[in-house]
């Protein structure tokens, strides 16, 4: 039953990394039942955590919450507030509260999860830097721009002084201040975050890659705010029409255990 359990278990999380998630939800769901069964719940919180993430990527958030909320108290009975599963299902189902407009539960969440990361792994860690930017989104979300500012600033000094200015991380911080910027109305801070952001991810991820496109985007946005209608159509034209559609791409494939980083949004 064991190793039946794991190489189901390896499928389903393959198949939903592979974007194939109505099979992945049929294998998850079955090797979670037999897990529940034969083995007892709390060896089933990791196949319920990889499930929850595949209901999230169907955009099933009821079902997705459900579960979470289940794995974090079963994870925060055994393990503490602070073990790594813990915060990480955390995050996920903060995640799964925006994606649903409960945007304060999702802050009381991000906070608490902030708070113990910085705490237990410090402030330059990735971890906390990625729990620093999705709680800025929530922010942002909630109409709390200067708040978003304080945390997205922060998180970007900090990833170019660990990971350096090509870092992606460092790079999708760059964005989202940028995005912060516009809310803000200081469109010129915006432009300048954009410019140096577009000219790195060129170099480092090429024309044609996701974020390339929506760093373009969004400076064709920012162009077009400041009436530089000229600049905006020249971008466009640059990027042969991609700009328009780059939202449309898929995300990277998701992973057990590991909430969604906050994406650029205008």
């Amino acid at each position: 039953m064991g190793g039946w359990a794991s190489a189901e278990g390896n499928l389903g999380t393959a198949l939903c990394r592979a974007g194939k998630y109505q099979e992945a939800v049929v294998v998850l769901a079955r090797v979670l039942t037999a897990m529940k069964r034969v083995f007892g719940e709390v060896n089933a919180l990791n196949t319920a955590s990889m499930l929850a993430i595949t209901f999230q990527q169907q955009g099933k958030f009821t079902e997705a919450e459900e579960l979470q909320v289940w794995v974090l108290a079963a994870y925060t009975r055994l393990n503490g507030k602070e073990h790594p599963d813990t915060l990480a299902t955390a995050g996920n189902l903060a995640c799964t509260y925006s994606d649903q407009g409960k945007l304060a539960e999702a802050e009381v969440l991000q906070v608490g999860l902030l708070n113990a990361r910085r705490r237990v792994l410090g402030t330059e860690d990735p971890g906390t830097l990625n729990a620093a930017s999705n709680l800025a989104a929530t922010y942002s979300l909630q109409g709390k721009h200067a708040e978003a500012e304080e945390l997205r600033a922060r998180a970007l000094a900090t990833s170019r002084r660990v990971l350096g200015i090509d870092h992606p991380d460092t790079l999708l911080y760059a964005a989202n201040l940028a995005v912060t910027h516009i809310n803000l109305g200081r469109l010129t801070k915006a432009e300048e975050l954009q410019v140096e952001s577009l000219a790195a991810s060129r170099r480092v991820r090429g024309v044609a890659h996701p974020d390339t496109l929506r760093i373009a985007r969004d400076l064709v946005h920012t162009y077009t705010k400041q009436g530089r209608d000229a600049d905006a159509e020249e971008l466009r034209v640059l990027y042969g029409g991609m700009v328009a559609v780059a939202y449309h791409m898929c995300p990277p494939p998701p992973t057990p255990h590991q909430e969604k980083r906050a994406s650029v949004a205008p």
